[in-house]
């Protein structure tokens, strides 16, 4: 059928550059994941770097090509269905949306024993639980807004994250008290001994295709995927 080899375009053409590098930043920045870097002492600034080189720049470059060549509604599905047939489109859709229900209760236990340190306190299961289930109520309704209203509030998550994590910056090298010496794991490229962290760092930056699977709604389809993967990428590291 013509509606599988390339489905009718419904969805508004609203996404802008801006709104892209908010959206790639949300996908591959997390707090949990860079306070598990940072845990493993300096080792973590090369195993990133070769992630980066090794993963995030072939898999943006791919998704970049195919974004551009079949910029239609459906992403991961179109660009798997046109290249290996019916099957593999459908399961490289489902595989692509299923790791988000599998997400969000995790993003849910996070937010909840963040909200526990900030105030102090270690709540009953019932209140975590009820705490739980407002924020995926919470993600619900948010993602039932028009898409504009949500970007807005998606913009807003950006700056507040982006806001934190230099202020967290600039904490650290201001302070005065100890801190951890710059050793010679920074220059250590050794999988043997940190392939863990390697492994890790891989997992830290899926998703980098995501953005693109709303190739649809790009207001500029070129400019806007290059400005995404330059500053976004930027943002994030």
């Amino acid at each position: 059928m013509v509606a599988e080899v390339m489905p009718q375009k419904i969805l508004p053409k609203i996404l802008t550059r801006f709104d892209l590098v908010t959206i790639y930043f949300a996908v591959i920045f997390g707090s949990y994941g860079a306070a598990q870097m940072a845990a493993q002492g300096w080792a973590g600034v090369p195993m990133l770097t070769l992630a980066a080189i090794t993963f995030l720049l072939p898999c943006a470059l791919a998704s970049y090509e195919l974004g551009t060549l079949f910029p239609s509604e459906g992403g991961l599905y179109i660009w798997t269905y046109k290249t290996f047939g019916p099957v593999h489109g459908f399961i490289a859709g489902w595989l692509s949306w299923i790791p988000i229900f599998l997400l969000i209760p995790l993003n849910a236990n996070v937010v909840t024993s963040f909200l526990q340190f900030i105030f102090g306190q270690e709540w009953s299961l019932l209140v975590q639980l009820i705490v739980q289930i407002a924020f995926i109520w919470i993600l619900f309704s948010v993602s039932s807004l028009k898409f504009r209203t949500s970007q807005n509030i998606v913009k807003v998550v950006f700056f507040l994250s982006l806001g934190t994590a230099l202020v967290a910056l600039i904490a650290g090298l201001t302070h005065s008290g100890p801190s951890t010496p710059v050793d010679n794991e920074i220059f250590s490229f050794d999988l043997s001994q940190y392939g863990f962290l390697y492994s890790a760092a891989v997992l830290w930056l899926l998703g980098v295709e995501a953005p693109f699977n709303l190739g649809a709604e790009y207001s500029e389809h070129k400019r806007t995927g290059k400005t995404m993967l330059l500053w976004g990428s930027r943002a994030s590291y």
